[in-house]
């Protein structure tokens, strides 16, 4: 179990670090349009 929330840390890394970079260009690319951003950014 020791070895599991080592996995956890990496595992939550990457969406951690997804959020962020959505959300910033949402406000550059529009705040109403956030399926517009979410296209651009996948």
């Amino acid at each position: 179990m020791s070895r599991s929330p080592g996995r956890s840390k990496t595992a939550m890394r990457p969406p951690a670090m997804r959020p962020p970079v959505p959300r910033r260009m949402s406000l550059q690319y529009g705040q109403t349009s956030p399926a517009t951003t979410a296209s651009p950014v996948d």
